[in-house]
């Protein structure tokens, strides 16, 4: 395989994955499997029913703050678009406008932003937070 074509699977994997346990996940799902239907027809379920168990673990990971999984869905997901890459050079192009696709989708992605403002007076307390929080007083 060569540098260029391992760059757009690596590129295409590292975005997909970026994107799965966001709000335009469902957008993105959509992009791969229609590659798949049209070079190996038999395999494109199997590879939806992947994306949806890969977002699962990608939720999972993100929050418990595992980057170590999501490093294992990405290389997994690059290893199975440059193998698709292999089996037909020709989706190369189909490839790219569904990388590009998912790159405009991850450009509207916002991270969750919070603004807090608290008061207390005499002996009141506050207690604040963007995420789980534990109170052991």
């Amino acid at each position: 395989m060569t540098a260029e074509l391992e760059t757009i699977a690596a590129s295409a994997a590292t975005t997909l994955v970026g994107l799965m346990a966001t709000d335009v996940w469902k957008q993105a799902r959509s992009l791969l499997p229609g590659l798949w239907r049209r070079v190996r027809p038999g395999a494109a379920a199997e590879v939806e029913a992947e994306l949806d168990s890969a977002e699962q673990m990608v939720a999972l990971a993100r929050r418990g703050n595992n980057a170590a999984v999501e490093k294992t869905i990405r290389d997994d997901w690059t290893a199975r678009i440059a193998d698709l890459l292999l089996t037909d050079p020709r989706v190369r192009h189909e490839l790219e406008r569904a990388l590009h696709q998912m790159e405009s989708l991850a450009a509207g992605v916002t991270a969750n932003n919070y603004h807090f403002s608290a008061q207390a007076s005499g002996r009141g307390k506050t207690y604040q937070s963007g995420g789980d929080m534990v109170i052991n007083e």
